[in-house]
């Protein structure tokens, strides 16, 4: 299932991000985000900054969760582990693939992975609280 971005995601990361697709898997509590490369996230060596893959990752990951919550929760991220695989040597599109793995009474564990072309770039654990609206 296909949803709009521009529904899900604030502008200012929509535009920082570049996302050339996104797409919801509510059955499987998924989400897919096609992202095009900018050369402003690109460092003086030519690699993905770090500091972007870390922003692509937890947008994505909360974007997954947002699937798991009821009308009346929010979400509080309290913990955000990235593994830095490895950086491409051709950089094309940028996949993300971000899944709910597990949800408790009130936590939520999301994985998500970064890959371009054939290359792993990143992978992280995102753990959510779902805290209740007073």
């Amino acid at each position: 299932m296909s949803s709009d971005a521009n529904s899900v995601i604030p502008p200012a990361m929509r535009n920082l991000l570049k996302i050339r697709d996104y797409r919801e898997q509510h059955r499987e509590k998924c989400i897919s985000i096609t992202l095009d490369v900018d050369p402003d996230v690109i460092d003086v060596r030519g690699n993905i900054h770090g500091s972007f893959i870390v922003l692509a990752t937890i947008v994505a990951a909360e974007n997954a969760a947002k699937m798991s919550i009821h009308e009346d929760e929010f979400l509080v991220a309290v913990n955000h582990s990235v593994n830095f695989l490895k950086q491409p040597e051709t950089l094309s599109e940028i996949e993300i693939s971000s899944c709910v793995s597990n949800r408790t009474d009130r936590l939520i564990y999301v994985t998500t992975t970064m890959s371009s072309l054939d290359t792993d770039i990143a992978n992280s654990i995102t753990i959510f609280i779902a805290e209740k609206f007073s």
